[in-house]
């Protein structure tokens, strides 16, 4: 009798170590399969925190740039209806805190390359709206050019002219910011695989 209460007591002992050591081996690779499962998610969202910030980087850095392009074509053509542009003008100040702002999350959230790219697109931007908003640039009556105004003096006629120095200089400034998101775009696509 003694001999069937050591058999069942081994059995019973070999049960449970091997059902224990059972779970045990699969709460461990649960364990390490969650683990990935996280960092894979944590991946994934990185991933599309990079993409909707430079979505929005190079959306908002095309609507600065029609917008810079719009404000040229004005002033060269000296059709300045003073509501356009007076409208391109408020336009291009608001998109200077939007191109802040999307230039910003996206050196926060992108990768080092990403981060120089879209700091190379910020300052062109700038740059543009730098000179746009610049009184070099809004400011060449077409009258008495050399004369600027007095105290109590009217404000000059809205007619202004852009001369040909002006308009290259916003052309190549145009040009470069163009350029700068052209490069931005290509270098991201390439990190994220596209």
């Amino acid at each position: 009798m003694t001999a069937i209460v050591w058999t069942t007591l081994i059995t019973a002992v070999a049960t449970a170590t091997g059902s224990l050591g059972a779970v045990w081996l699969k709460g461990l690779y649960d364990d390490r399969a969650q683990a990935r499962q996280a960092e894979q998610s944590r991946s994934a969202a990185r991933e599309d925190q990079q993409r909707q910030a430079y979505g929005e980087l190079v959306k908002t850095a095309r609507l600065a740039l029609r917008n810079f392009r719009q404000l040229l074509l004005l002033y060269e053509t000296g059709m300045l209806n003073i509501e356009a542009a007076e409208d391109a003008l408020k336009q291009a100040d608001g998109l200077a805190g939007d191109m802040s702002q999307a230039a910003a999350i996206a050196e926060l959230v992108g990768s080092p390359a990403g981060r120089q790219y879209a700091r190379t697109v910020y300052d062109k931007a700038r740059a543009c709206i730098d000179f746009f908003l610049s009184r070099e640039f809004l400011v060449a009556p077409a009258q008495n050019p050399g004369a600027g105004p007095v105290l109590g003096d009217a404000p000059p006629a809205r007619t202004e002219v852009v001369t040909a120095s002006r308009a290259g200089k916003a052309k190549a400034l145009c040009d470069e910011l163009e350029a700068a998101i052209d490069q931005f775009i290509e270098a991201v696509n390439t990190e994220l695989g596209r």
